[in-house]
């Protein structure tokens, strides 16, 4: 057994025609040399001479105890061997009988109880005192003090409850910190303290006990929590940067996967939150490859959403069947993406609430708010979800519990839809937008198009949304968005998440969705960087806006410039456009007289007069209907038939500039 801090969980084992509850606890591991026995707890004289050790549980989950105790001081009375119930046990009967082995005797009772236990708010959907992911309220707990029952109660507890008081003297035991004749229940946390024992039966098992003297509630009913130790986070840019340094922070054991520019500069200088909350610097583990770090028991995802797929086939190699995944990302989607590759319940979704940004690699700034809020897939409130929670409270986190992550996802999103690419298009803060009462306007309809989108893919939203995302951004109207930074960072935008995936599902469906598709094409076009590269002739210079042409581009120009070039070079065969032609397209600078062209590796320049190229300069950009090949050199060649200079012949052009004066001329003299 492995030596570790929690609490572990009952369970009925069927050994042969009876039922068996058993315990395990790893917090002993390592200060007895006595194996865990099972023995039915109604009959613990039959365990006898020796027991085979056994394993009994999984995980050795972490358990919360109750947050509130109203009682008098009373200690332990006394610990028996055996002794009869003065009442017959009612069984609880389990909510789902396809999670547990038949009904054993011993399991699940409610012993010498004078009154039972009755809820006044009782847990959604469960049976709290039984199920091991009992629903729980905002505290967490299944039961709290004051809502079990009142009167006087010598015990209540089942085989789970006699598990966590088993196993936290052992605890108690292992940690040195065990004490004859103490307080059961700490007044404060609410959690178990030692008591006194008279007898150790197999120096593990205690059979029967019995309080006196107390009055109030004693529920020793728990909810287990799944532990993560490991903490995987990939990136670290404005959202992971800053919730992974405060996880960091809480000596939490987080590590980074990282791009290599980020990787070298948390490397060197650590990982710097800058905020008016307070600077700080961690030096977490980092890496390019999740391979070379520890293997994780929680993954946190932050990266862009169209970087998801890239990220999925780096981790991976270090997935085991108990990993979960949380995602902190934008759009809807990205959810059924990971379950759809991974093919297993893996995945916990999260939204992050945060106003930060880059300031440089391994460096964040942070200016507004700083909460998530998580929620399982299916709505239910699962062990997972709450060790998460607990990690991100740990680490002073804010993080809300949410029984409809995808329905809060999708509040999001219109938020997302309408001020995101809003901001881009009018290159200002979100306030800009917000205070125009024709934009108003233009917000409902954005927001009516993705309501109508929601409900076709079965996820109804507030008919109001449209009041709601204009209220939520009264308290943050000075800030720009993620997709505006990300524009002028020259970084690609996630707008194929947002008003894409809104107009792509509208087409599935056959909603209408025109201002969605209009936005996804306007910030498409906004922030689409000036095409460079091989296929791609640029003409700047002095001039008044640059342009940049492709091959296709280039063949739609006005048919009165194009030009088959065997007409004024015989021999030569191919497409061409007089650069005429071309210098027609921008507005040129008053005072431009040349034009320098440009091979694509800049090794080779040409100078001409700007009469010389309109009269005498041919771009070749086709042959045979396809690009000009390298090999003849392509994929632009400029030629100059009738002025005599065969060193005016430029092989893969990929610049024609304007200027005023000569510009650079690399022809041999001889020419």
């Amino acid at each position: 057994m492995r030596s570790e801090q929690g609490l572990a969980q009952p369970a009925c084992r069927q050994d042969g025609k009876r039922d068996f509850p058993v315990l395990r606890d790893d917090a002993t591991a390592g200060t007895t040399n006595l194996p865990d026995i099972s023995v039915n707890f109604g009959e613990p004289l039959r365990a006898g001479g020796s027991m085979q050790a056994i394993y009994v549980l999984s995980n050795q989950p972490e358990c919360i105890g109750p947050a509130t105790f109203k009682f008098d001081k009373g200690d332990v009375g006394r610990i028996r061997l055996f002794r009869g119930n003065q009442f017959a046990p009612p069984v609880i009967p389990f909510p789902d009988q396809l999670r547990v082995p038949l009904k054993g005797f011993g399991c699940r009772e409610i012993l010498r109880a004078k009154i039972a236990p009755q809820a006044v708010r009782p847990t959604k959907g469960r049976h709290a005192a039984v199920r091991r992911n009992a629903g729980s309220r905002e505290d967490g707990h299944v039961l709290s003090g004051r809502e079990v029952c009142a009167g006087e109660v010598d015990l209540i507890v089942g085989s789970h409850g006699v598990t966590q008081v088993f196993a936290q003297v052992y605890r108690l035991k292992a940690e040195g910190r065990f004490r004859k004749r103490e307080t059961l229940v700490d007044r404060e946390s609410g959690h178990l303290k030692s008591f006194s024992l008279s007898t150790w039966v197999g120096g593990l098992i205690l059979a029967h006990f019995e309080l006196t003297n107390l009055r109030g509630i004693v529920p020793i009913q728990f909810l287990a929590r799944d532990k993560m130790k490991q903490i995987l986070m990939v990136g670290a840019g404005s959202v992971g940067g800053f919730f992974g340094a405060h996880l960091a922070k809480a000596n939490l054991s987080v590590s980074f996967l990282l791009r290599p520019r980020t990787l070298a500069a948390v490397k060197q200088n650590g990982l710097t939150i800058r905020s008016a909350n307070g600077s700080f610097t961690v030096h977490p583990a980092a890496a390019s490859d999740p391979r070379d770090l520890a293997k994780p028991d929680l993954i946190i995802l932050s990266v862009k959403a169209y970087d998801l797929d890239e990220v999925l086939t780096q981790i991976e190699p270090v997935l085991t069947d108990k990993t979960v995944i949380l995602t902190l990302q934008n759009g809807v989607d990205t959810e059924d993406r990971i379950l759809a590759r991974i093919q297993r319940d893996c995945v916990v979704g999260g939204i992050a609430y945060i106003y930060t940004k880059i300031a440089a690699p391994g460096v964040i700034d942070h200016y507004k708010k700083g909460a998530v809020a998580i929620g399982e897939l299916m709505g239910h409130q699962s062990a997972r979800l709450l060790a998460i929670a607990d990690l991100f409270k740990q680490a002073g986190i804010p993080c809300q519990l949410t029984d409809d992550i995808r329905r809060s996802k999708w509040e999001k999103m219109c938020w997302n839809c309408v001020f995101n690419p809003l901001t881009v298009m009018i290159d200002d803060k979100v306030a800009k937008a917000l205070d125009h009462p024709e934009m108003l306007g233009v917000i409902h309809q954005i927001v009516g198009e993705i309501l109508a989108v929601a409900a076709s893919a079965k996820v109804p939203l507030a008919p109001d949304m449209a009041e709601k995302v204009v209220r939520w951004t009264q308290e943050i109207r000075d800030i720009h968005t993620s997709m505006y930074d990300d524009w002028k960072a020259g970084r690609p935008t996630e707008i194929d998440s947002l008003n894409g995936y809104v107009a792509k599902l509208g087409r599935q469906f056959g909603i209408p969705t025109p201002l969605n598709d209009m936005l996804t094409a306007v910030i498409k076009t906004i922030t689409e960087r000036d095409r460079t590269g091989p296929g791609i002739l640029r003409i700047d210079g002095a001039v008044v806006q640059p342009v940049s042409l492709d091959r296709s581009a280039i063949a739609s120009l006005q048919a009165e410039h194009q030009i088959d070039i065997s007409t004024v070079m015989p021999g030569m065969m191919g497409k061409g456009i007089r650069v005429k032609g071309l210098l027609d397209i921008p507005a040129l600078a008053i005072g431009a007289d040349h034009v320098t062209v440009h091979s694509v590796d800049g090794k080779y320049s040409v100078c001409l007069t700007l009469q010389q190229a309109r009269e005498h300069g041919v771009l070749l950009y086709e042959v045979d209907g396809a690009s000009l090949p390298d090999a003849k050199g392509g994929p632009f060649r400029l030629v100059t038939p009738g002025l005599g200079d065969l060193c005016a012949n430029v092989k893969g052009v990929a610049r024609i500039e304007v200027t005023i004066g000569t510009g650079r001329d690399t022809r041999p003299t001889n020419c």
